[in-house]
């Protein structure tokens, strides 16, 4: 069976858990638009950049933050804004769900904060959230809430080596 048909297949299945479920099939950057499920490969590297994932125990609904989101046309193609250095991504790459959610839980915006303040070159909620991300040069060493799970990890060619 062809490698193609069957990630094609492994993303027909991964959705059905969730409508950008498929989106982790693939370990290569991708840009993904519509519910998560139309992918674009992009080309790009962050190879030899970190990056650190922080889940608070906050839920956040994705109906919900569907419901109250304000969507803002960027000013920028994302295609271009991830073209230019992590390093200028926070002046053009916004996530929207985060106004919402950061003041309905600013346990998130201080997560996104304590990032930067430790020398995120980029911080962002992830999608609808609650998870926080940020990408570092080099190994983050940040404390964190006993509560929270963080998971970080040097990225390389094939994806991440998580510690």
């Amino acid at each position: 069976m062809p490698l193609i048909f069957l990630r094609k297949k492994l993303e027909k299945k991964a959705a059905e858990l969730g409508a950008d479920c498929a989106f982790f099939i693939r370990n290569q950057p991708t840009l993904a638009r519509g519910t998560g499920n139309i992918f674009s490969p992009v080309n790009i590297s962050l190879t030899g950049l970190w990056i650190m994932i922080v889940v608070p125990p906050i839920h956040l609904s994705t109906p919900e933050a569907y419901q109250n989101i304000v969507p803002k046309p960027p000013a920028e193609k994302l295609e271009e804004i991830i073209k230019t250095p992590v390093e200028k991504w926070p002046e053009s790459l916004n996530n929207d769900f985060e106004a919402n959610a950061f003041s309905r839980y600013p346990k998130l915006a201080e997560i996104k904060s304590k990032l930067y303040k430790n020398e995120a070159l980029y911080a962002a909620m992830s999608g609808s959230g609650s998870a926080v991300f940020g990408i570092f040069n080099n190994k983050p060493e940040i404390t964190w809430e006993e509560e929270n799970r963080v998971w970080f990890g040097e990225i390389n060619d094939f994806g991440v080596n998580y510690s």
